[in-house]
């Protein structure tokens, strides 16, 4: 018998931990979407992640019903605090920023951060001192960062490069493979067929 060693938690205490571990939470690496993670107090740790499509092209009005649903989900469950991330250029990240901030408010929900991210470095909307947020993005390593690492060992698996890819893993069978499938389904319904009939002759029950 082999045992699996328990998880190590992992601290998230900076943006580039966050996102080197969202798509693992995801199963993907997320691409022109708003991502928003939720953790309750008194421990504040991730017990939700959730994600929307980006708006393309940008509109506000959608940008402002996506902020109200992602606050009234987190409300409705009691999280008291929150880190949203926007995977992809300004004009569709920042709408859905904007309307955010006046969606929480008064709410008692706190967001710790609202991130911004494209071509492998991020911005946050929250922090806008140059000395840790220049102009020009932070720079970060999605693969090599150490608590990538660590959830790629505990996991044992990595992740999908796409949502498309993931898609692809539940997608129903085509050509070939899904002729065979119908086959060996239909031979099967024959077995258990012959099997039940034969159960009935004799009174007895079926087993497996």
């Amino acid at each position: 018998m082999t045992i699996q060693p328990d998880p190590v938690p992992l601290r998230v205490g900076s943006p580039a931990d966050m996102l080197a571990i969202v798509p693992h939470l995801l199963g993907f690496i997320p691409d022109h979407s708003l991502v928003v993670v939720g953790a309750r107090s008194p421990r504040h740790r991730i017990d939700v992640t959730f994600r929307y499509d980006l708006p393309d092209p940008p509109d506000r009005e959608a940008a402002a019903s996506i902020a109200s649903h992602a606050v009234s989900v987190l409300t409705s469950q009691q999280f008291t605090m929150a880190v949203v991330i926007g995977y992809g250029a300004g004009p569709l990240v920042t709408p859905i920023a904007d309307a955010i901030r006046p969606a929480s408010t008064g709410t008692g929900l706190e967001l710790r951060d609202i991130l911004r991210v494209h071509d492998v470095r991020y911005w946050s909307y929250l922090r806008t001192n140059p000395s840790c947020c220049p102009p020009a993005g932070v720079p970060f390593d999605l693969d090599g960062h150490p608590a990538s690492v660590a959830m790629t060992a505990t996991t044992g698996r990595g992740v999908l490069a796409s949502r498309d890819e993931l898609a692809a893993t539940i997608a129903p069978l085509i050509g070939p493979a899904a002729e065979t499938m119908r086959q060996e389904t239909a031979r099967a319904e024959r077995i258990a067929a012959r099997l039940l009939t034969r159960t009935a002759a004799t009174g007895g029950s079926a087993r497996p």
